[in-house]
């Protein structure tokens, strides 16, 4: 007990400031009295509350700096924390216009997202099996009740239902997998297990073989990728941004950290297995994202094909894989959220919009959103000057020395379907005749969301060493302080 007590202690700042923030800002909501939703008292309230979530989530990330916590998180725990935090920011504000002109519980949807950012910040910086699944429970537990903020969403109580079987699903794998793995070795810590793990062991085998489902099914990968994209496309547009880009990102960093620190050093035939997981969720995803008409959809079956193009750094197995792995998980998650907020501000009346038909020849009347939108799709398709075009060229490049060719191959066919997929929306956006009167309205926290992601997009194409300034600086020196060496 110990060594879980150590573990536990290790979290760090990070973990107790967002957890502390969600315990003060929920104290406040209910003194600042929750029950009048009325006047421009409550929106003064909900913004008031939204900065201090902010803030709570800024001084977390600030935290990251002290030498102690650097090095209690270890370079992959600490960058994604740093990673997940600054693409929650925006992924919590685009929820803002929302919750404060609908007078919705502004500060329990704080509530819900710090508390659900402190199981993974905890769950990055863990180094016990125990305390990783108890994270991720959290992490999982508080964004399902995200997805019931929505009432007058029809499809938010499937979506919510599915989540939470979904995550129960996850759960219970890991939770088996983790549970042999104990009871084969008597060990829980990461460096301990990685050193007692004999794949030869039908036990052990089993026990990873459960860990590995029960990751996939947290990234939304194939085969457990059915209900990935009816929980995003149920979800409300700011919700799917934070379980998408966020939620996905950090179980993606959590499942490289298992790889990397419990498997077995030498992965011999699981590259195999990475490499058909890989073919499966990037052909799967690429073409279905093909098939969609609701512009939701594809961007979550998009997103299961760049999460099957992910799983290529798990094949190799080398520093410049994981290294483009983080570089892909930043492009393609500020253009996810910069598309999914294109949408939330443009409307029909009251409804949210989003279907093919819907956004027929939006250039023509709503030409900036459609410029915009445009800039995103293309980043996610991978074309040159955006940083979707570097994430895939420093993948490819990765994987390139593997060998056998069939990861670079995979890379190339199912990037072109991608293109295809994305490209077709592009030319319903200018290519067709207007089908509805569309209203863009976007606040002032949108305004900012789109400026920022539209700009470190262009700006990641064109400069895709971000080393302008001090805090560009920073960042290049986390990304190179997070390569893993397989030994």
């Amino acid at each position: 007990m110990s060594g879980l007590a150590a573990s536990w202690a290790a979290m760090g700042s990070p973990v107790w400031i967002t957890a502390a923030g969600a315990l003060a800002i929920l104290a406040l909501d209910a003194l600042f009295g929750s029950t009048d939703r009325s006047g421009r008292g409550a929106r003064r309230r909900g913004l008031l509350l939204m900065l201090i979530s902010t803030a709570v989530l800024i001084s977390a990330l600030s935290s990251i700096e002290v030498s102690g916590v650097w090095q209690s998180y270890g370079n992959m725990g600490a960058v994604g924390v740093v990673l997940v935090g600054m693409l929650a920011i925006p992924a919590l504000w685009m929820a803002s216009t929302d919750l404060l002109a609908n007078r919705s519980e502004t500060g329990l949807y704080g509530v819900l997202i710090l508390l659900s950012l402190s199981g993974a910040f905890m769950a990055l910086g863990s180094n016990q099996i125990g305390v990783t699944w108890l994270s991720l429970e959290l992490m999982g537990l508080a964004s399902v009740l995200l997805m019931g903020f929505d009432r007058r969403n029809p499809l938010g109580d499937e979506a919510t239902l599915k989540a939470f079987l979904e995550g129960s699903f996850s759960s219970a794998l890991m939770l088996f997998g983790f549970g042999l793995l104990f009871g084969a070795t008597g060990l829980l810590d990461y460096e301990g297990l990685q050193n007692a793990i004999q794949l030869e062991s039908p036990v052990d085998a089993a026990g990873l073989t459960l860990v590995l489902g029960g990751g996939l099914l947290k990234c939304g990968l194939a085969p457990f990728h059915q209900w990935a994209p009816d929980v995003d496309e149920g979800s409300s547009v700011a919700v799917m941004a934070f379980r998408s880009v966020v939620l996905r990102t950090t179980a993606m960093i959590v499942l490289l950290r298992l790889v990397t620190e419990v498997f077995p050093p030498d992965l011999g035939a699981l590259s195999w297995v990475f490499v058909a997981l890989a073919l499966a969720s990037s052909l799967i995803g690429s073409l279905m994202a093909t098939a969609q008409i609701e512009m939701k959809r594809m961007i979550s079956w998009g997103g299961v094909a760049h999460g099957g193009t992910l799983l290529l750094a798990f094949a190799t197995n080398s520093e410049s894989s994981y290294s483009a792995m983080l570089f892909y998980l930043l492009a393609t998650g500020v253009a996810t959220i910069g598309a999914l907020c294109v949408l939330s501000t443009l409307k029909e009346g009251t409804r949210e919009i989003g279907g093919i038909e819907d956004l027929s020849g939006l250039a023509s009347r709503r030409p900036m959103p459609a410029i915009v939108l445009t800039l995103f799709l293309t980043s996610l398709a991978g074309l040159p000057l955006t940083a979707g075009f570097w994430a895939k060229w420093l993948l490819f490049r990765s994987v390139i020395g593997f060998e056998s060719g069939w990861p670079a191959l995979t890379i190339l066919v199912s990037s072109a379907v991608l293109i295809y997929a994305y490209l077709r929306w592009v030319a319903v956006l200018f290519m067709r005749s207007p089908r509805i009167a569309i209203r863009s309205e976007a606040s002032s926290s949108e305004l900012a969301i789109l400026a920022l992601c539209a700009g470190v997009t262009l700006w990641l194409g064109v400069m895709p060493d971000p080393v302008v300034g001090a805090a560009g600086e920073r960042l290049l020196e986390y990304l190179r302080m997070a390569t893993i060496s397989p030994s």
